[in-house]
């Protein structure tokens, strides 16, 4: 079914960028009620001003070694577990007491 729509969708551009306006007005309608959309969003897809989505491609998570692990948990309970925007700034101050400490 969505390869059916895709393919009428495309036959629909080719029609409506070389139409004039009042036969525009008429696929402009003829696509509202076939597919069901609004005709503002019905305008932008059939000038392919509509920006599809895309897939979203997530960073992966850091892995830590045991050691940085627990230097991580030492500062963050040093800290008081803050957010790392408030963490930041005193981050080099944390892990200096920690160095002192041992």
């Amino acid at each position: 079914m969505i390869k059916a729509y895709r393919k009428y969708l495309s036959q629909l551009k080719t029609r409506y960028k070389k139409a004039n306006k009042p036969q525009r007005i008429i696929i402009l309608d003829e696509f509202t009620k076939t597919a069901g959309y609004d005709r503002s969003h019905a305008g932008k897809l059939l000038r392919s001003k509509y920006l599809h989505a895309t897939k979203i491609t997530h960073k992966p998570h850091r892995i830590y070694s045991k050691e940085d692990a627990e230097t991580l948990k030492q500062v963050c309970e040093l800290l008081g577990w803050i957010c790392s925007k408030r963490m930041k700034p005193s981050l080099k101050l944390a892990v200096d007491e920690l160095m002192k400490a041992g």
